[in-house]
């Protein structure tokens, strides 16, 4: 541990960044899956990573399944609306769109207020 502090003290923050690469990369290339690409994707964002639209891509790429994970039910109405109204979205038909939308409704309750926004 004292040979990375010290190289990273003498090469100041360049390593910071690289590790910081290093880490998103890891994330998309061999964590993300249809079960955590809506976290890895938000997280990407939140961190300004050049890596949040590779996420986003294998998102919209991965729709019909990552729309069918616990992470798509709770996602925010704002997150939903922007994902579902994409026009890249690798679906087989709008019916999957629609039925996403509903599982999405479905799963709380008070979403059915918002439910003509989507429908």
């Amino acid at each position: 541990m004292l040979e990375v502090e010290q190289y990273a003290t003498s090469h100041g923050a360049h390593v910071l960044d690289d590790l910081s690469e290093g880490c998103e990369t890891f994330l998309v290339e061999d964590l993300m899956d249809e079960n955590n690409a809506l976290s890895v994707h938000k997280l990407l964002v939140t961190l300004n990573s050049r890596l949040g639209s590779k996420a986003e891509q294998y998102v919209k790429k991965n729709f019909s399944t990552v729309a069918k994970s616990e992470e798509f039910l709770k996602m925010s109405y704002e997150d939903v609306k922007i994902l579902l109204s994409s026009t890249d979205l690798h679906i087989s038909s709008e019916r999957e769109v629609f039925h996403a939308a509903m599982r999405w409704i479905e799963h709380c309750p008070e979403r059915t207020k918002r439910a003509s926004r989507f429908i």
